[in-house]
């Protein structure tokens, strides 16, 4: 996907609104947490507030993960709605102090290159569970399994 201009589309639009499809490799995500299943498609928009930017996103996708209790493959669902506050890393003091609502803060190196894709991965990436199970009863590795 590439990185998206900011400072440039912002100048000639109030919002910018995209629609993606994502395919799983431009996602990366880590192997040992799943596998994207397939593209993933996102809807989001972006709008300047203040300094900062407000990533909101619908995401639809599914991943192939590994039940913690009898090591079979299932798919988890990705969809989901999320919003980022996007803040530059030029904003930030030598030393900050974090709030519960910082939480939903990422960062950006260059208004001129904000790379979509990583906060998309971000939050895939947050989705997968500590302990994937393929349901919640799942009795484990059993012998007549």
């Amino acid at each position: 996907m590439g990185g998206l201009n900011l400072k440039k589309a912002l100048k000639r639009e109030k919002v910018i609104r995209r629609k993606v499809e994502l395919l799983p490799e431009e996602l990366s995500i880590p192997p040992e947490l799943g596998r994207i299943k397939d593209k993933v498609k996102v809807e989001f928009q972006i709008t300047k507030e203040g300094g900062k930017y407000l990533l909101r996103a619908k995401m639809e996708g599914s991943i192939i993960l590994e039940c913690s209790r009898c090591l079979k493959l299932y798919e988890e669902d990705l969809s989901q709605n999320f919003e980022v506050i996007l803040e530059s890393y030029s904003d930030l003091g030598e030393e900050v102090r974090l709030s519960l609502r910082d939480l939903n803060v990422s960062f950006y190196q260059d208004e001129e290159s904000v790379p979509i894709e990583d906060y998309i991965r971000e939050q895939i990436i947050l989705s997968v569970p500590l302990k994937p199970l393929c349901s919640y009863d799942c009795k484990g590795l059993t012998e007549d399994a």
